[in-house]
């Protein structure tokens, strides 16, 4: 777990944000921090997209590919 709290520079968002959207992010790196940066980053650049469809689904291939297992139950890495 990060002991970062404050934000991060834009150069990090849009590290972490190219690499969630190309799955090529380390899951170690994609905490519940990540997860909000990476959203708010989503949100911001595109906000037309209807996100609650869209992010489910890009989460549970994001976690398949950085070694994780999606179920009905809990998504985990």
């Amino acid at each position: 777990m990060s002991n970062r709290i404050c934000c991060t520079d834009a150069a990090e968002v849009a590290e972490l944000s190219e690499g969630f959207l190309a799955r090529t992010l380390p899951g170690a790196r994609f905490s519940h921090r990540e997860h909000l940066i990476v959203t708010s980053y989503l949100l911001a650049t595109d906000p037309a997209r209807d996100w609650r469809v869209e992010l489910p689904e890009m989460i549970r291939a994001y976690n398949v590919a950085a070694g994780g297992v999606n179920d009905d139950v809990r998504t985990t890495r």
